[in-house]
């Protein structure tokens, strides 16, 4: 079976207090073309410190802190529900499905960002 792709990607970095931008995320099947999000009607994000085990922040499509655009084209729209409040690394991660039906590997890259201190 097909997998959304898995690499890590670096974004950011950001700063500590700001309010971080959304992200535009098109989900893509590792054996090409893009995931219909009408087949996964639930979604949840988790952000936490790299290497860490802790859940920092999270949401899901029932709490409004993700936003599918045009489902069959793969596209989400990550809003962030809160600044982040302390520096360090972190790693983002989105998962398809519910915590009821996981669904093993279908998540959207993973994406590792660093939260810095304002200079």
């Amino acid at each position: 079976m097909a997998n959304i792709m898995l690499q890590d990607k670096e974004v950011g970095p950001f700063f500590l207090g700001d309010q971080l931008p959304d992200l535009f995320l098109t989900l893509v099947w590792d054996s090409g073309g893009p995931v219909d999000l009408t087949s996964f009607p639930t979604a949840a994000f988790t952000v936490k410190r790299l290497h860490g085990q802790n859940t920092v922040m999270g949401g899901s499509v029932t709490d409004g802190a993700i936003t599918y655009g045009s489902a069959t084209n793969g596209e989400v729209n990550v809003r962030w529900p809160a600044a982040f409040t302390e520096p360090g690394t972190y790693r983002f991660r989105l998962t398809l499905g519910s915590s009821d039906t996981p669904i093993r590997h279908q998540t959207v890259q993973r994406l590792i960002f660093r939260v810095t201190e304002d200079e």
